[in-house]
């Protein structure tokens, strides 16, 4: 009878930590379907916003832009030269891709906002924290971009 008793001890306490674990993490099956549906909460990538034309408000539509895509904008600033003046001589909107796991990132950005690909430059020996530069040039308004983010977003 004592025998019975331990094997029925050690079924129930097994039956216990399989529940907790289903309970907690879920099973594989649940947690695949868990992590497809997340995918709209997904950062595709950490995104600067350098505004390189001089109009006011232009890199605010762009970060609103960006954000419903599911980038993760985390700052905007004007464009600087190398001595930090206001550089607002950007003739053409880019992308610099500071990490190299971001690549697929920035080419889809750039088709997002229609920055064509010679306009894409890599930059991985940088030191820049971000994974992507937007930089906001003087053809902004000529960008596929800009007639759906003037026609859907607050314009300055």
């Amino acid at each position: 009878m004592h025998k019975y008793f331990l094997y029925f001890c050690i079924l129930f306490v097994t039956i216990i930590v399989i529940s907790f674990f289903k309970f907690y993490f879920g099973s594989s099956k649940n947690n695949s379907i868990h992590l497809s549906n997340s995918n709209s909460t997904f950062k595709k990538a950490e995104v600067e916003i350098l505004n390189g034309c001089g109009d006011e408000g232009v890199a605010k539509l762009y970060t609103d832009f960006l954000r419903d895509s599911n980038y993760d904008v985390v700052s905007i600033e004007n464009a600087r030269d190398k001595y930090g003046k206001n550089n607002f001589n950007h003739e053409f909107s880019k992308i610099i891709i500071n990490k190299k796991d971001k690549l697929r990132a920035g080419y889809e950005m750039s088709l997002k906002i229609g920055i064509d690909k010679e306009n894409i430059k890599k930059n991985y020996n940088s030191e820049h924290n971000w994974d992507l530069v937007l930089i906001i040039g003087k053809d902004y308004n000529k960008l596929n971009s800009y007639l759906k983010i003037k026609n859907n977003y607050n314009t300055f």
